[in-house]
């Protein structure tokens, strides 16, 4: 369909953020490239809404997993995260 690019770019930025292939994420994994991305200005906010009440701040273990990542990044367009995996 017409969201399978972005889905395909979300899916290749979530295995940057874990090159371990551990099948979750850490803030401290994503910290680095957020930074170079957005500058420090923006850097919090796009942690609480990846991470949202995961973020070790907000009492969680600051981890997410793909299905979680996938939901947070596609409710920023409106879309649904549908995740197979074979």
């Amino acid at each position: 369909g017409e969201t399978e690019p972005n889905n395909f770019f979300n899916l290749l930025e979530f295995i940057s953020f874990d090159p371990a292939h551990k099948g979750f994420i850490m803030e401290d994994d994503v910290m680095e490239i957020l930074f170079s991305r957005y500058g420090s200005a923006r850097l919090e906010k796009e942690l609480d809404f990846i991470f949202e009440n995961n973020l070790r701040s907000k009492g969680g273990d600051g981890t997410i997993d793909l299905k979680g990542y996938l939901s947070a990044v596609l409710h920023r367009t409106g879309r649904r995260a549908v995740l197979t995996i074979v």
